[in-house]
C-alpha cells in the first residue's frame, strides 16, 4: 500500500480495508487522514507494524488489527494517537510487547490482546494507560502474574486471565486496581491460591476460578471481597469444605461449586452440620468417594454416617518386579498401595532423610495412587523406603529396604599393541551399607570409550524367598569372553618364555620363571593340566621369539609375561578351558606382536 493512496481522502473519517490480502504498510500511509477516527484492517495477512505507519493519526478513536499475523509490538508504534479509545489486537501471533509499546495511549479504554502467543508480561508493558478500563489476555500462554503487574491501571473494571497456563496466584499479583469489577481467572492450571492474592478488590462483583486444578480454598481468599456477587468453583479438585466456608458461601448470590471430587466422610462432617436445605449451592454437592456415598447428595446423607477409616498399607513393593534396568536412564519403581475413608495421602522417606509426595517435584515423583518413580538411579538410593498413609483418621506406615547393585562405567585405552583388556571392578551396595567390590574384565575398546553398564536395584527376601533378577545374557558373554581371551594370550606368552629359559638354563634343574634375551627363540610348553601353577616369563628383550602355550586345562594358572619391548613376538595360548585363570602382559610397547588366544568359555582374569 503506497504513501499515496489516500492523498485525497483527507476529510475521511471511517476506513475500512478488513478482509484483503494486506500483507506490509509503508510508513506514513495513513498520515494525510487527519480527520479519520476509525481505521479497520482486520483479517488480513499483516506481519508487522513499523513505527510511524500508523503514527500521526490525532483524531483517531477505534484502531483494529485483530485476525492478521502480527507477531511483535514494537515501541512507538501507536505514538501521537492521543484520542484513541479501542486497540483491537486479538487474534494475532503476538509473542513480545516491547517495553512503552502503549506508551501516552492516555485515552485508551479498551484494549484486547486475547488469542495470541504471549508467555511473559513486563512489569511496565502497561504503565501510563491512566484510563484503561477492559484488558483482555485471554488465550494465552501465560503462566505467571508478577506483583505490581496491573498496579498502573488506577480505572480497570475488568480484567480477562482465562484460557492461559497460571499455576499460582501471589499477594500483590491485583493490586492498586481497586475499581476492578470482573475477574476471570477458569481454565487455567491454579492449583494454590495465597492468601491476600484477591486483597483490595473491594469492588470486585464477579470471580471466575472454575475449571482449574484447586485442591482446598480458606474462607480468607475472599474476606476481602465485600462486593462479590458471583463465585465460580466448579470443575476444580476440591475434595471437602471447611465448616468456616459454610457462612462465607451463603453470603454470595451465585456460588457454583459442583463437578468437584468430593469426599463424603468425616472429614466434611463438620460442613454438613451447618447445611439446613436453604442454600442453593447445597445441591451441588454430589460425593464422589467412598464408593457407597457415589453420586448422593451429601445434604441427603446423615451425619451419623459420615465415618472414616484409618489408613492401612495393602503393600509396598517393587513394580511389576522391574528391577533390572539399562541404558542412559535408569529408574526405580515402588508401588505403596493404601486404603482407607478418605483415601490417605502418600508420603515417602527416602534413604537421605527427605520426604517425597504429589505435589514434589524433581529426580523423585509420587503419584496420588502410590507409584514412586525414581530417576537416575545412584548407589546413594540403596537403603531405607519409608511410606507414610495418611488421612483425618490417623496414619499408617511401611518399610522398604533396597539394594542398589551397580555396575560402575569405565574407560579404556589402547596402551600398547599387546594390550588384551583392562580390570574394573563392579561395586555392590548392600541394605547395611557395606560396598563389596569383585573384579571384572573389560575388553580393550578405542582410546576415550566408555561402557554405560545395567543398573541392578533389587530389595532383599522377605518373608517368601525372592530370586534376584539375573542380568542380560549380554553382559556376562561379554565379560567371560574378554576375560578369556586374555588369559589365553598371557598363557601362551609364559609358556612361551618358560620354554625358552627352560631349554636355555636346564643343566641349572627346573626353575618356575624363565629369562631368555636370546634371538630367533621358538619355545613350546605344556603344563599337561598340573592345578595350581604359576609361571612368570621375561624375555629381556629377545626379538623374533615364537611362543606355544598350552596349559591342559589346568586350573589356578597364575601366568605374568614381560616382553620388555621384544619385536617381531608371536605368542599363542591355548587354555582348553582353565578355571579361575590369571594373566598379566606387559609388552613394554613392543611392535609387530602377533597375539592368538584360544579359550573353552570357563572364568578367567
Amino acid at each position: 500500500m503506497s504513501q499515496s493512496a489516500f492523498v485525497r481522502y483527507r476529510s475521511l473519517v471511517d476506513l475500512d480495508l478488513s478482509q484483503n490480502h494486506i500483507t506490509y504498510i509503508l510508513p506514513r500511509t495513513f498520515s494525510n487522514l487527519l480527520q479519520l477516527q476509525m481505521l479497520t484492517l482486520s483479517r488480513n495477512k499483516i506481519t508487522n507494524i513499523l513505527p510511524g505507519t500508523i503514527s500521526h493519526l490525532p483524531q483517531l478513536q477505534r484502531l483494529c488489527l485483530d485476525y492478521n499475523q502480527i507477531t511483535t509490538i514494537q515501541t512507538g508504534v501507536f505514538s501521537n494517537l492521543s484520542h484513541l479509545r479501542q486497540l483491537l489486537l486479538s487474534f494475532n501471533q503476538i509473542t513480545t510487547i516491547q517495553p512503552h509499546a502503549f506508551l501516552n495511549l492516555l485515552q485508551l479504554r479498551r484494549l484486547m490482546l486475547s488469542s495470541n502467543q504471549i508467555s511473559n508480561i513486563q512489569s511496565d508493558t502497561f504503565s501510563n494507560l491512566p484510563r484503561l478500563q477492559t484488558l483482555a489476555l485471554s488465550r494465552n500462554k501465560i503462566i505467571n502474574i508478577q506483583p505490581s503487574t496491573f498496579s498502573n491501571l488506577p480505572q480497570l473494571r475488568s480484567l480477562s486471565l482465562h484460557y492461559n497456563q497460571i499455576t499460582n496466584i501471589l499477594p500483590g499479583a491485583f493490586s492498586n486496581i481497586s475499581l476492578l469489577q470482573q475477574l476471570y481467572l477458569n481454565n487455567n492450571k491454579i492449583k494454590t491460591i495465597q492468601s491476600g492474592a484477591f486483597s483490595n478488590l473491594p469492588k470486585l462483583e464477579i470471580l471466575r476460578l472454575h475449571s482449574n486444578k484447586i485442591t482446598t480454598i480458606q474462607p480468607s481468599m475472599f474476606s476481602d471481597l465485600p462486593k462479590l456477587l458471583q463465585l465460580t468453583l466448579n470443575s476444580n479438585r476440591m475434595v471437602t469444605l471447611p465448616s468456616t466456608a459454610y457462612s462465607m458461601l451463603s453470603a454470595i448470590s451465585s456460588i457454583r461449586v459442583s463437578s468437584n471430587p468430593w469426599q463424603c466422610n468425616c472429614s466434611m462432617l463438620p460442613f454438613r452440620l451447618k447445611m439446613s436445605g436453604s442454600q442453593s449451592f447445597e445441591n451441588q454437592i454430589t460425593c464422589s468417594q467412598p464408593a457407597k456415598f457415589q453420586e448422593q447428595k451429601l445434604k441427603d446423607i446423615s451425619p451419623e454416617d459420615l465415618n472414616c477409616e484409618e489408613p492401612t498399607i495393602v503393600s509396598f513393593q517393587r513394580a511389576n518386579n522391574n528391577t533390572l534396568v539399562q541404558g542412559n536412564t535408569l529408574e526405580l519403581h515402588l508401588v505403596c498401595e493404601a486404603s482407607g475413608i478418605p483415601q490417605p495421602d502418600i508420603t515417602v522417606t527416602l534413604p537421605s532423610g527427605l520426604n517425597a509426595n504429589a505435589e514434589s517435584g524433581g529426580r523423585v515423583t509420587v503419584d496420588v495412587n502410590g507409584t514412586i518413580a525414581i530417576t537416575n538411579v545412584t548407589a546413594a538410593d540403596a537403603g531405607q523406603y519409608i511410606c507414610t498413609a495418611g488421612n483425618p483418621a490417623g496414619y499408617a506406615s511401611s518399610t522398604l529396604s533396597v539394594d542398589v547393585l551397580l555396575n560402575l562405567p569405565k574407560t579404556t585405552t589402547n596402551a600398547s599393541p599387546l594390550s588384551v583388556g583392562t580390570t574394573g571392578s563392579s561395586t555392590h551396595l548392600t541394605s547395611n551399607g557395606n560396598l563389596v567390590s569383585s573384579p571384572t574384565f573389560y575388553q580393550p575398546v578405542p582410546a576415550a570409550s566408555t561402557f554405560s553398564s545395567p543398573v541392578l536395584v533389587h530389595s532383599p527376601p522377605s518373608e517368601e524367598p525372592e530370586s534376584h533378577p539375573n542380568l542380560p545374557v549380554s553382559v556376562p558373554i561379554a565379560t567371560i569372553a574378554g576375560a578369556a581371551a586374555g588369559t589365553v594370550l598371557i598363557g601362551s606368552i609364559v609358556f612361551t618364555i618358560c620354554w625358552k629359559r627352560w631349554t636355555r638354563n636346564r643343566s641349572v634343574g627346573p626353575d618356575p620363571g624363565v629369562v631368555s634375551n636370546s634371538t630367533d627363540t621358538r619355545a613350546t610348553v605344556t603344563t599337561r593340566g598340573a592345578p595350581d601353577t604359576t609361571v612368570t616369563v621375561t624375555t629381556d628383550g629377545a626379538p623374533d621369539t615364537r611362543a606355544t602355550v598350552t596349559t591342559g586345562g589346568a586350573p589356578d594358572t597364575t601366568v605374568t609375561v614381560t616382553t620388555d619391548g621384544a619385536p617381531d613376538t608371536t605368542v599363542t595360548v591355548t587354555t582348553d578351558g582353565a578355571p579361575d585363570t590369571m594373566a598379566t602382559v606387559t609388552t613394554g610397547g613392543a611392535p609387530d606382536t602377533t597375539v592368538t588366544v584360544t579359550t573353552s568359555g570357563h572364568d578367567h582374569m
